[in-house]
């Protein structure tokens, strides 16, 4: 799911990446790549509170990726 995620987003179907990418987080809910190609998404898609959710899950998971706590600020 995380691949076919990336893969749709690369195409340009950042819908069906947003749906692949939140099904594996569904699974996984500890699966730091899944999170971040979703919080990029929310980002790049100017969805700020979704955005920032998600951050917040990706601190939870790692909180010693410091570009997370970044992206959160900028978001």
């Amino acid at each position: 799911l995380e691949a076919l995620g990336y893969c749709l987003w690369k195409q340009g179907r950042p819908t069906e990446a947003e749906s692949n990418w939140v099904r594996a987080v569904k699974l996984r809910p500890d699966m730091e790549t899944a999170l971040e190609e979703l919080a990029i998404l929310y980002h790049s898609m100017d969805n700020p509170e979704s955005a920032m959710h998600v951050y917040r899950r990706l601190i939870e998971v790692n909180p010693w990726r410091s570009e997370y706590y970044g992206r959160l600020a900028h978001v």
